[in-house]
């Protein structure tokens, strides 16, 4: 099957190993995390994420459906920001800037 879909991954996974087992037929030759996040994706839906133990925020571009998925851990400890300007979807994981941070929603 044909991946139609794009990860932006920041973060670390703590059950790395229990996703690889789960995961092992999904995974082709890549095991690292965004691949492992993606597989759950693909596997699950975004209902898969809570399979995801770790800190992390990924966004997720799926082609085959015309969705753009924007998720953090639970805690939010790496957060997404984002704006949405004239059709245009801005988004960072850090604000880096107090410039950046005036244009940013949270």
């Amino acid at each position: 099957m044909q991946r139609t879909s794009v990860l932006h991954w920041d973060g670390r996974l703590d059950n790395r190993n229990e996703l690889l087992l789960l995961l092992v037929d999904s995974l082709r030759d890549d095991t690292s995390n965004s691949a492992l996040a993606l597989a759950v994706y693909e596997r699950w839906g975004t209902n898969g994420f809570v399979h995801l133990i770790g800190d992390w925020s990924l966004v997720m571009q799926d082609h085959g459906k015309g969705t753009i998925i924007l998720a953090s851990d639970f805690a939010g400890v790496r957060p997404l920001y984002y704006s949405v300007k004239r059709a245009c979807l801005l988004i960072k994981s850090i604000a880096v800037c107090r410039r950046c941070n005036r244009n940013l929603g949270s």
